[in-house]
């Protein structure tokens, strides 16, 4: 089914949280992927006939090359503002994450949260939708727009099928039905030649010798291999690496770390055995800094002080890898499941 009961259920309370003289900021969690940009353009569409205005606004730049193209082709209508002046709006909604994601937490009570990660903590809010059984939010937000009979045009339909797409990894990981339908629906209404090119898009050269450096760490790194580096270019090295790696057989999951900007960057991915590692992340990771994600995917940052605390002063790659591989293979059977 395209629509489910509960988006029909919830419609008329999301429609009475807004009003004509709201000035909306939709925000977004941490570096913005593909599956919060879409889903945060639906909401803008979605709220358009609702509100005075409507602005989307990311906390941090989209640092993925891939990410880049896919917001720049698209002409995905958000700003970057790394300190909000809050009272210039009057209602806040979030997507694709929840308010406790934040460290510190933001200072606001948000109006609208949507979002399909587990539920993790205790906050306050006037609408909440959270579906963690549904692999993106954009599917979530595809069914208010259509319930809603709000036009979903082809640049908007090829936004959220490649953040779909992305979150589920084509449909594999963490998919549901609605997932499903809504990728049925969104896929004809595609730009099919621009969502091949953005699949196909080229990781920088620059990355190259950590592929190398990867591959020869993870023959020794046996169900789960952990790999960290002393100094990178770009978080995003952990991302490509990880998802590079996670499509060798054998393996339950991957953890690519390494330090960029005074943050250690770890990324997680459910390899071809299966193992939840947004739930490994959140228990083993968290405590160090902010981490979250889902089933096939997680991601924690961990401010590199409390790492030289741990280990001392510009810690070697070797060092960083011994230290996140006992942390998160101290664990047992059970959480791996």
């Amino acid at each position: 089914m395209l629509i489910s009961d509960r988006t029909e259920r919830k419609l008329p309370r999301l429609d009475s949280i807004l009003g004509k003289e709201d000035r909306l900021a939709i925000l977004m969690y941490g570096e913005p992927d593909p599956d919060s940009l879409s889903s945060a353009w639906a909401l803008r569409e979605f709220a358009k006939g609702f509100v005075e205005s409507v602005e989307i606004i990311s906390l941090e730049p989209i640092k993925r090359q891939q990410n880049q193209l896919f917001a720049k082709k698209l002409k995905i209508p958000f700003v970057v503002q790394h300190e909000i002046d809050y009272k210039a709006y009057t209602k806040f909604a979030l997507v694709d994450a929840q308010p406790d994601f934040f460290k510190p937490q933001l200072p606001v009570t948000f109006d609208i949260i949507i979002d399909h990660h587990p539920k993790k903590g205790k906050y306050a809010f006037r609408f909440s939708d959270i579906r963690p059984r549904y692999g993106s939010t954009a599917t979530i937000l595809l069914e208010y727009l259509l319930t809603s009979q709000v036009s979903v045009g082809k640049k908007l339909a090829t936004a959220l099928c490649y953040g779909l797409n992305t979150d589920t990894d084509d449909l594999v990981r963490g998919v549901s039905p609605q997932d499903v339908a809504a990728f049925g629906y969104l896929k004809p209404k595609s730009d099919s030649q621009l969502l091949h090119s953005l699949e196909l898009a080229e990781i920088p050269r620059a990355y190259t010798p950590f592929f190398t450096e990867a591959l020869q760490m993870v023959q020794a790194g046996g169900l789960c291999p952990v790999i960290c580096f002393s100094k990178l270019p770009s978080a995003n090295v952990c991302v490509h690496i990880a998802d590079f790696l996670s499509q060798f057989t054998n393996m339950k999951w991957v953890a690519v770390g390494g330090i960029c900007d005074n943050v250690m960057h770890v990324v997680m991915r459910e390899s071809a055995l299966g193992a939840d590692v947004g739930k490994i992340a959140r228990q083993k990771l968290a405590k160090y800094g902010s981490a979250g994600g889902h089933r096939g995917k997680s991601r924690a940052a961990i401010p590199k002080a409390a790492v030289e605390e741990a280990l001392g002063k510009d810690p070697s790659s070797a060092a960083l890898t011994a230290w996140l591989k006992g942390i998160l293979i101290s664990r047992t059977k059970k959480s791996l499941k």
